[in-house]
């Protein structure tokens, strides 16, 4: 392995984040691409939405795509992807319907269009919260939350701990068969890639209302799962963070974790940073 974490806390500072079509404070789903953030989710005042928000950090501006095409129902908790000028989403919430979702749509970025993807072969169980990640081409989903009762929301939480992947060539699911320390079912954890291994940290099992904050390698050459041990002080037992990799470093920031003192939600909101060095040497895997 060549992974090390280091873990640091610190305190940045705001700037003005533009004033042309702000979007509204809002979970889920958000990427990169061209120097430009694209944004979409779900705000606990005005609920989710449909609309993609861009913005620009070069003019430190905010937009609304016109989008056209068959534009997918407004939702959260899905996850987005990007390959070449394609942004990929698969499943989340759809509040409207109150139903969960395991359909994919593309957007092109060029052309503003939304495309509803015919897939072939066992797509994922509907689900919100999940992962994605590509890896060759390939789309790999992990977890998520799903219903028992299918895909209307009837308060009968599933978690799933088999992987899916979509390969975006020929557009057919399937299921790997996987080997090695298999993560446990769970949702609002983080995924991220590196020399075509997928990591996962963190997320919550709503059941036993339990949260993680181990380390898992996934590589996709040899379809095994690896419980990884880190060098450093990892983050605390959290979801719902961001993580963002830069060159060998990975950067994750916030989430929320268990606290006896918050009588509303037991939660608290969190706002650490940690970063993971795989430039480093790290201990052995745990065994």
């Amino acid at each position: 392995m060549t992974t090390a974490a280091i873990s640091k806390k610190r305190r940045g500072s705001t700037r003005d984040s533009g004033t042309r079509a702000l979007p509204a404070l809002r979970a889920y789903g958000s990427h990169l691409q061209r120097e430009s953030v694209y944004l979409g989710g779900r705000n606990d005042e005005k609920g989710a939405c449909n609309k993609i928000h861009e913005y620009d950090p070069v003019e430190n501006t905010w937009k609304v795509v016109e989008a056209c095409g068959k534009i997918p129902p407004a939702r959260d908790g899905h996850s987005a992807v990007m390959v070449g000028d394609n942004m990929y989403i698969f499943g989340g919430f759809e509040e409207d319907f109150q139903r969960f979702s395991n359909e994919t749509y593309c957007f092109n970025i060029t052309s503003g269009k939304w495309t509803e993807l015919m897939t072939v072969g066992d797509p994922p169980q509907h689900r919100d919260f999940h992962t994605s990640v590509v890896i060759k081409n390939k789309m790999f989903v992990f977890g998520g939350r799903g219903d028992h009762s299918g895909q209307f929301h009837s308060n009968q939480d599933f978690y799933c701990d088999k992987l899916k992947v979509l390969d975006l060539a020929t557009l057919a699911w399937f299921q790997p068969t996987v080997t090695g320390d298999i993560p446990s079912g769970r949702r609002s954890h983080s995924a991220w890639t590196m020399d075509d291994k997928m990591y996962v940290f963190g997320g919550f099992y709503s059941i036993d209302e339990k949260h993680y904050n181990e380390l898992y390698e996934f590589n996709a050459s040899t379809n095994r799962w690896t419980l990884i041990q880190a060098t450093g002080k990892s983050p605390s037992l959290r979801r719902r963070q961001c993580t963002v990799r830069m060159g060998s470093r990975v950067f994750l920031f916030g989430g929320t974790t268990p606290c006896k003192h918050s009588y509303n939600t037991g939660l608290q909101d969190l706002d650490d940073l940690h970063i993971l060095d795989f430039s480093k040497e790290v201990s052995a895997p745990l065994s």
